[in-house]
Formats: structure tokens, C-alpha cells, sequence
């Protein structure tokens, strides 16, 4: 029989047993690369569920992209997440923890070897999270631009002539909104 030892609560219990349960805790919380892969994709095509419900009326206009999550493209840049949400270059990520500043940057670095003029953003969520809990990060400029352009389609900001302006023309752009 094997020995048995005292623990702090007083109880006896076999040595192997405790080296067990460290054991099974320790395997379960560790994912091999596939499963995080699996991880990541599923909760980008989950995204694109998301706003096809909430925006599209069901109709299926986002999906996640071909090769996301590692592929590249002919400009050797990383494309975004999901297809189909115009103005947005999204970047998912479905981890634990999350150096957001990294995150972003990457996103950034995307648009810009693409050359498009999308919005860089990440869209992040712990496993235990539900969806509509997930957080959103983009830089404040872009916020700002967009939150004008609600703003102004809600009334709380009138268009101003150009000559009543206290701005500069060029100030009066908006990568957010489309030139007219």
C-alpha cells in the first residue's frame, strides 16, 4: 500500500493522487498550436455571424477571410479577419491575454502595406466571454471620425458653411468620411 501523508487541511490522501490533479489542471490549460488555430478561426467565422445578424439582417455579407490568421497575400501584408464590413480593417483575436498597443499595430502595419483606407481595428475576447462582451480597440483619431459621423446623422452636430467654419478646409477632411 502506498504511504500516506498529511495535507494542510488534516486529511490523508495517496502522494499520487495530488501530483494527478496538478497534472489534469495542467494539460487542460494548455492548447497545442492547431487547437489555438481552431480557436482563433472559429471565433472569427462566430464575428462574422455576429455582424451579419446584427447589421446585415441575417443575410450572410461578412465572412471570414480565406487564409486569415497566419496566410499572406501577394503584398506580403496580412489581410483582414473578416470580409464584407466596409470602411473596417478587422483584426481578431480570441486569447487570455492580449498586448492590445501589439495588436493594433499589426492591424496598422496591415493597412498601410495594403494601402487601404480602412480603419484598423481589434476586436478581442477571453474564452469564458460572450460575444456581445468582446472588446473593440482602435486609435482615438478614428473614433472621433466616426463618432462624427453619428453625430451628425443623429443631429447633435450641424453642417456648417465652409465660410462659417472657425477650421481650415483640410481640417474639415475625415479619413472616416468619403470626400464629396
Amino acid at each position: 500500500m502506498a504511504p500516506r501523508s498529511r495535507g494542510l487541511s488534516g486529511s490523508t490522501s495517496a502522494p499520487h493522487a495530488k501530483n494527478f490533479n496538478h497534472q489534469k489542471v495542467h494539460t487542460i490549460s494548455k492548447l497545442s498550436g492547431k487547437a489555438l488555430k481552431r480557436k482563433g478561426d472559429t471565433y472569427e467565422r462566430d464575428l462574422a455571424r455576429w455582424f451579419n445578424s446584427k447589421l446585415f439582417g441575417g443575410t450572410e455579407r461578412v465572412t471570414r477571410a480565406p487564409l486569415s490568421g497566419g496566410g499572406y497575400t501577394s503584398l506580403n501584408a496580412g489581410g483582414a479577419d473578416l470580409i464584407g464590413l466596409p470602411l473596417v480593417f478587422v483584426e481578431a483575436k480570441r486569447v487570455e491575454k492580449l498586448n492590445i498597443r501589439e495588436a493594433l499595430r499589426q492591424a496598422i502595419n496591415n493597412t498601410e502595406k495594403r494601402q487601404t483606407p480602412d480603419v484598423p481595428v481589434v476586436i478581442t475576447r477571453r474564452s469564458n466571454e460572450k460575444m456581445e462582451d468582446s472588446i473593440v480597440a482602435f486609435r482615438l483619431r478614428d473614433f472621433t471620425d466616426m463618432l462624427e459621423i453619428v453625430y451628425r446623422s443623429q443631429g447633435y452636430i450641424k453642417n456648417l458653411e465652409l465660410d462659417e467654419s472657425p477650421v481650415d478646409d483640410d481640417d474639415l477632411q475625415m479619413s472616416f468620411l468619403p470626400e464629396t
